[in-house]
């Protein structure tokens, strides 16, 4: 079947963190820096002027199967003030920034997270920093 992709509201995040850290511990990402308390508490930690939350669940009917952690936020680039797409959590752990998602799931889920991420949607951000992924 196909994967659908659906953005995570900063309402539902707040209550995601058990279903994250199930589907987390189903995956083969091992990054306690992937732990939905601790994305949490980094996205609850920043100063948020001008940042957006870009979590993307990956579904196979109604059934969670990929996490891609992202969000937007205000930077410079050369100058020039941009907005960039990022790893939630990147500035604090960035090696250990990922997709993740059930075993047997992972090439599909980071397929339409891109397909996502370069679709209509990329007029929300100008740069996409993706550096430190695992």
């Amino acid at each position: 079947s196909e994967l659908v992709v659906k953005l995570l509201s900063e309402n539902e995040f707040r209550d995601y963190r058990e279903i994250w850290n199930t589907l987390l511990d189903s995956s083969l990402s091992e990054s306690f820096f992937l732990k939905g308390e601790w994305l949490y508490t980094f996205w609850e930690s920043i100063d948020k002027r001008g940042a957006k939350l870009r979590v993307l669940l990956c579904l196979d009917g109604q059934e969670l199967v990929g996490i891609a952690p992202f969000y937007i936020y205000k930077s410079r680039f050369m100058g020039m003030p941009v907005r960039k797409l990022a790893f939630l959590g990147d500035r604090v752990a960035s090696d250990y920034m990922d997709i993740f998602a059930r075993q047997g799931y992972e090439e599909i889920c980071c397929q339409v997270a891109m397909q996502k991420i370069y679709g209509p949607e990329s007029t929300a951000y100008d740069m996409l920093e993706l550096s430190g992924m695992c």
